[in-house]
């Protein structure tokens, strides 16, 4: 969808990404519980999984707004941060052997998430995004073949039938 500036050229609407991490120093409950998982499917356990919500968010917001989203609604100050960008994988998370998997759910498929998303951006009094998608990295470091991973997306990480998946080894 575009809209119409003032000297009357068509301006699109801008697609920004929002990718939530948990701060150093604070467990994350989740991961370990995807970690323990591995083992149980013959699968070599993870050194660490770290699991991100990710927010697609498109509309006529700017960059301003969109952080003050990400800041006062989709992350949590005292144990996340918050990353605005292209998802490419963060610095810290380079060392050693690891492989990111996004989660997201496939276009056929409501997203529950997305109508809070919406009512929290219209409550910080934002403008109405024309879409949301809410997705979830997950950071998994250690040795793995591709086809590991492979095997605990589908068998921890997703539903086949709902989800879409990518996966990413720099």
């Amino acid at each position: 969808m575009t809209a119409k500036n003032g000297a009357g050229a068509q301006q699109p609407a801008s697609v920004f990404r929002v990718e939530v991490t948990g701060k150093p120093g604070f467990p994350d409950a989740a991961g370990n519980a995807i970690a323990a998982q591995f083992p149980l499917l013959g699968l070599p356990a993870p050194a660490d999984v770290r699991v991100c919500p990710v927010y697609e968010i498109t509309g006529k917001l700017t960059q301003r707004e969109i952080e003050l989203a990400a800041r006062d609604l989709l992350a949590d100050p005292v144990t996340q941060d918050y990353r605005i960008g292209d998802g490419a994988i963060s610095a810290g998370f380079l060392i050693g052997p690891h492989w990111r998997v996004e989660v997201w759910l496939k276009a056929s498929v409501s997203d529950p998430v997305e109508a809070s998303v919406r009512k929290g951006l219209a409550d910080l009094g934002l403008p109405t995004p024309e879409r949301v998608r809410c997705g979830t990295a997950y950071k998994i470091a250690g040795r793995m073949t591709a086809a590991q991973v492979e095997k605990a997306a589908k068998k921890i990480l997703s539903n086949p039938v709902i989800h879409r998946v990518t996966l990413a080894s720099p």
